[in-house]
């Protein structure tokens, strides 16, 4: 006999063979089969036809499906554990992010009547305070509701925490509405805010409602532009002031407010075009229009 013979038909290598009978065909023994049913696994004919199964080979069938099974429920639980670690890895990040964490106790200065402060947290996303757009990842934001009964026209706000001091510039607030402003100096909240106050450096409230005089123009919106007609039966004297803000799930983004000009006389049912790189009509809102009447 010879140790370590050819493979079986299956792929396992024989543990032996038996001596070749007649010079016409030998016997391999499958050691993983020979385990199972102490059986011969298949023969041979030596001028290559197809070899023979045994009995064991439908027990070896079995136990490759079985092997197979067992391979791809693991492959399945490894991804699933995986997955897991990811989302909680993510999780993880976040919190890092957002070290500050939801509603505070803010004791709010006399001087910042009419605004509650609802939260603060840093977070990452795109600067929109001045335009620029820079994604950055991680910056102190406060979100403040207007509790008045006007609309908010400009405040500059200054959060305190541990002798810190964090600059927020908020614009065209309607009575009513929340908006969550970054910090004007892109600064993050240090971990464990704590105890803080609020306080306004300047503040301004609208002294007339401001429009959108519908009376006297339409405006259809798609991305990025603004089309202004002038509905009115007499001509409009250029220039004329289209102000929007971002708006996502109730929440103004940004204290920033945005403006396209019109720059040219509109007469009676004129139209024009202008450019509002900003806008976008799923996710922003008109705010007013002003112009000289």
């Amino acid at each position: 006999m010879k140790k370590h013979g050819p493979p079986c038909i299956f792929g396992y290598r024989a543990a032996f063979c038996v001596v070749i009978r007649n010079k016409t065909a030998s016997q391999t023994l499958c050691a993983y089969c020979k385990k199972l049913t102490g059986s011969v696994i298949m023969e041979r004919t030596l001028d290559g036809l197809s070899p023979r199964p045994c009995f064991g080979a439908a027990l070896t069938t079995e136990v490759h499906m079985k092997k197979k099974t067992f391979i791809v429920i693991a492959a399945i639980v490894i991804i699933i554990i995986a997955a897991v670690i990811a989302l909680v890895l993510i999780g993880g990040s976040d919190a890092d992010k957002t070290p500050v964490g939801g509603e505070l106790g803010i004791t709010v200065n006399s001087s910042v009547s009419g605004v509650e402060a609802v939260s603060a947290d840093n977070i990452a996303g795109i600067f929109v305070e001045d335009g620029s757009d820079e994604a950055l990842e991680s910056i102190a934001a406060l979100t403040l509701r207007n509790t008045a009964d006007k609309t908010l026209q400009y405040a500059g706000l200054v959060l305190t925490a541990d002798g810190e001091e964090y600059h927020f510039e908020v614009t065209t607030v309607p009575a009513g509405g929340t908006v969550r402003v970054m910090e004007a100096d892109r600064k993050s909240f240090s971990s464990g805010l704590g105890e803080c106050s609020l306080s306004a450096d300047n503040i301004a409230w609208f002294d007339a409602e401001p429009s959108m005089y519908e009376g006297v123009f339409s405006v259809r919106t798609q991305e990025g532009a603004l089309i202004i007609t002038n509905e009115s039966d007499t001509a409009v004297s250029a220039p004329v002031y289209v102000y929007y803000k971002n708006y996502v799930d109730g929440t103004y983004i940004g204290g920033i407010t945005y403006r396209a000009v019109v720059q040219q006389d509109l007469e009676a049912g004129e139209s024009a075009a202008v450019s509002a790189m900003h806008f976008d009509p799923e996710s922003s809102r008109l705010m007013f229009i002003t112009y000289v009447p």
